[in-house]
């Protein structure tokens, strides 16, 4: 073949032939009527309940059901079942896909249990707002403020937001690389307490746990809020 030549690959959809007992028996569209509208149920509830998607994925799905061919005659019934049978399969496997630093809905993954419908998910940034101190300005939180400033956060359509606790702020450091936007050198509070007055930390830099009391104002660390899906 002459390499001058372009060569012009076309995917075609699969299209579906009913037999002509089918396409001339009233039982036979009915069912396909049926299993049409069990299937479309079936698949619009599972994407609205699910809150791992990727946005990447969120943008494939509606793409994908856009192209769900209309019903019509028996052969555009059956052809229509064809599709969603696929889009089912395709969302189906985007909800497994999900891993530590996938944008969803709210916020970045943290970790996925086994199944991919459960897991913990951090706010994207650090919260604003606190107390500006010394120089240069650094903002941050008492002990006391810390806890109200997530649960009072309602973002990416979420208002669940909460301080994590010591083991949840752990997972969030393990994943810092992919979550990012985090302050190397500072302090994150947790909700954790140490010896019942003391609010435990995490040091960024080295991932090690502390504590302090409420009067410390020295070193006012930073809020990074989770919540789980």
């Amino acid at each position: 073949m002459d390499a001058r030549i372009p060569v012009l690959l076309l995917t075609l959809a699969v299209v579906a032939v009913p037999t002509p007992s089918q396409a001339q028996n009233p039982a036979a569209r009915s069912s396909c009527n049926n299993a049409v509208r069990t299937l479309l149920e079936r698949v619009e509830t599972k994407y609205a309940a699910t809150t791992v998607l990727t946005e990447a994925n969120h943008a494939r799905y509606k793409k994908l059901h856009a192209a769900v061919r209309p019903n019509g005659s028996m052969a555009a019934c059956m052809n229509r079942r064809t599709d969603l049978v696929a889009l089912d399969a395709a969302l189906t496997g985007m909800i497994a896909e999900p891993k530590a630093g996938d944008r969803v809905r709210g916020g970045v993954i943290v970790d996925v249990a086994e199944g991919g419908n459960h897991g913990l998910v951090a706010y994207p940034t650090d919260q604003p707002g606190g107390l500006y101190f010394d120089a240069p300005r650094v903002v941050g939180y008492t002990r006391d403020d810390a806890p109200k400033t997530c649960d009072d956060l309602v973002g990416g359509g979420f208002s669940d937001w909460y301080l994590p606790s010591y083991e949840e702020l752990d997972r969030v450091w393990k994943h810092r690389a992919v979550i990012g936007s985090f302050r190397d050198n500072w302090v994150y509070w947790t909700s954790g307490w140490y010896a019942g007055r003391a609010r435990q930390t995490v040091t960024w830099a080295t991932g090690k746990w502390g504590y302090l009391e409420g009067g410390e104002i020295k070193t006012l660390p930073a809020v990074r809020c989770v919540r789980k899906f």
